[in-house]
């Protein structure tokens, strides 16, 4: 799921997803997160042709579930 919102040029993207994190081939720790990413327009390049550039992004950890 992707929530995208618009303030002025500025494109903020939000997308929820499970982060797991094993330790040794153990599931560890499962959580539910949310990636927040802020991108503004740039100039376009060869090794960036959207001509978009990330300057600041988050993840904040909603709840974490239950280990198997």
């Amino acid at each position: 799921e992707v929530e995208l919102s618009r303030s002025g040029e500025t494109i903020i993207a939000v997308v929820r997803a499970t982060r797991r994190l094993f330790i040794a081939d153990k599931l560890s720790k499962e959580s539910s997160v949310r990636y927040r990413l802020v991108l503004e327009p740039c100039p376009p390049t060869a090794a960036n042709p959207n001509g978009l550039a990330v300057v600041a992004q988050s993840v904040e950890e909603e709840h974490e579930a239950a280990r198997p």
